[in-house]
């Protein structure tokens, strides 16, 4: 658990992907964890939890790049988020 979420648990089945260092940063809405690449996933609070900004958003978001547009994958899937960071 990054020391800076102290409410927040991993979703069931979650463990930061192989080659991914944890780069949660204070300001930031969730955890997140990057790759060396700059690639960054983060894994926002469960639906039903106070600290989610948005209830209806998604579990897991990849970018290119820590700030960088759109998500390159958005999905509630963990499944979904190996398989496509294995195609990186």
């Amino acid at each position: 658990m990054p020391p800076i979420f102290p409410d927040w648990t991993p979703p069931e089945g979650f463990t930061p992907p192989e080659g991914f260092t944890g780069s949660s940063y204070g300001n930031d809405a969730c955890p997140s964890w990057t790759h060396d690449s700059g690639v960054i996933l983060f894994v926002d609070y469960p639906h039903d939890h106070p600290m989610k900004e948005t209830g209806d958003a998604k579990t897991y978001h990849v970018y290119r790049e820590y700030g960088q547009g759109n998500p390159l994958l958005a999905t509630d899937d963990y499944d979904e988020v190996q398989t496509f960071l294995a195609t990186l």
